[in-house]
């Protein structure tokens, strides 16, 4: 039996939008958010074949991911709504608002611990051995994948 994985918000974005969601980030974002901005665009164009955007000039708009810290304007009006606080400086927020995802943290490293986790949530990512100590391999898409490998 096939059995195939749907990631949720790939096939709603599929679904909602003509155009491919853009990558949004501050101008001043540090290179932790620009790393987690590059890792999103590379694991989204091997999981559906579309290359993200990614841009520090735009206003969000419906089927947007946001990037940053409570640094970023973008964030930083939302920091209650994604359920951030300056006392737990390490934690991630992944939380859509208004059609646009947020991918969010108090510090530059707890951003790309959203993206990271946002990957893993959404099954574009499979931890493997390698993988914790080179980084982070797609996963593969059926079981038809998985038992050729």
């Amino acid at each position: 039996m096939k059995q195939i994985f749907i990631c949720p918000l790939l096939l709603f974005f599929a679904l909602t939008l003509a155009a491919a969601p853009r990558i949004l980030l501050a101008p001043d974002a540090s290179p932790y958010e620009k790393f987690a901005a590059e890792e999103l665009r590379r694991v989204w164009e091997i999981s559906s074949g579309v290359q993200l955007t990614i841009t520090s000039d735009a206003i969000p708009e419906k089927g947007d991911i946001v990037i940053g810290t409570s640094t970023n304007p973008r964030i930083k009006q939302q920091m209650k709504q994604l359920g951030l606080s300056t006392e737990r400086k390490h934690e991630a927020a992944v939380q859509e608002i208004d059609g646009v995802l947020h991918l969010a943290g108090q510090t530059p490293r707890a951003a790309v611990d959203a993206v990271m986790l946002f990957l893993r949530e959404n099954r574009l990512y499979r931890q493997t051995e390698a993988a914790r100590t080179f980084g982070f391999t797609p996963l593969f898409r059926s079981s038809e994948e998985f038992t050729r490998a």
